[in-house]
């Protein structure tokens, strides 16, 4: 087999939209390949929100409707790698019921610096 990798476009817009939610979960925890190059960080009242493979750096973010079959692609964030170098990363997902908004929030640990780079995506506004 080739060792080619779909472009992400590719990926959001002419496959993964088009899947129902539970056949994507489903294919998901049979094959980890299936999602490649992209992780599930969560899901939270039927948005999914996926990333690129953080190992790579790429910092693309994506937050998918799959019941409308939309999506929206996250901003760049702030804290990349080209500025600072290597970092450990963790990301989360989730519903802000006091701001009544859904977030994406990163926790960046850069590996020459002993300290952490905190962002928070609010959907309702597009940004970091």
């Amino acid at each position: 087999m080739s060792d080619y990798v779909l472009p992400t476009e590719i990926w959001i817009e002419e496959i993964l939209t088009r899947l129902p939610l539970k056949t994507l979960l489903r294919c998901t925890s049979v094959c980890k390949s299936c999602t490649n190059p992209f992780n599930i960080i969560g899901t939270c009242n039927g948005l999914v929100c996926l990333s690129e493979d953080a190992q790579q750096y790429t910092d693309i973010m994506t937050l998918w409707n799959p019941s409308i079959r939309k999506f929206v692609r996250l901003p760049y964030p702030n804290f990349g790698y080209n500025a600072h170098g290597a970092y450990l990363l963790l990301v989360g997902f989730g519903f802000n019921p006091v701001t009544n908004d859904y977030n994406v929030v990163r926790v960046a640990y850069p590996k020459k610096v002993e300290t952490k780079v905190v962002e928070l995506y609010e959907l309702s506004t597009g940004s970091w």
